[in-house]
């Protein structure tokens, strides 16, 4: 994958996106699991933009439910947004936005899968969510997040989530 606006794949992930990167390096080190990194020399992999990104998603996810159920108690906002920032739920995102066909791997992560594996696609969209703040801001951020979550988040009902903690896995 180049940088360069001339990358057709890139620009049709921008499209699904909703977000024209300024700055498509943010967008090609989101897309960059460690193993590419490691066996490239060390470059840069999408490790510390997936911290950030899931610091965003979960405010950003917290903030759209208060909106969304203003008189719901913490405990039910809190089982909400965990089934919201699952890695179940963000894995399907990626999928929905065709991340894994993207993703710069190294040869043996290639092997096995891992474009498909649940866990590198749920972190690799948190990633993705911090290069579209870090280079469209937070309103480029807040609308991937709702275009990505909104519909789930308006079709949310308490008892389907009952008993289950997203969070813990319990």
């Amino acid at each position: 994958m180049t940088t360069s606006r001339g990358d057709p794949e890139l620009t049709q992930l921008e499209c699904r996106l909703g977000h024209a990167f300024r700055d498509r390096r943010l967008i090609t080190r989101a897309l960059t699991h460690s193993s590419f990194a490691n066996e490239e020399g060390g470059g840069a992999d999408n490790e510390a933009l997936e911290f950030l990104g899931d610091a965003a998603l979960g405010f950003m996810v917290a903030h759209a439910l208060l909106r969304s159920f203003p008189g719901m108690d913490e405990g039910g906002l809190s089982k909400f947004k965990g089934y919201l920032v699952s890695r179940p739920t963000l894995a399907e995102a990626a999928r929905r936005l065709e991340l894994g066909g993207h993703l710069r791997l190294g040869k043996t992560a290639e092997k096995s899968d891992a474009r498909t594996k649940e866990s590198i696609l749920a972190d690799t969209l948190e990633a993705v969510i911090a290069a579209v703040l870090l280079d469209g801001g937070d309103q480029a951020a807040r609308s991937l997040v709702e275009r990505l979550f909104g519909a789930q988040i308006r079709d949310l009902r308490r008892e389907e989530i009952e008993g289950k903690d997203y969070k813990t896995g319990f």
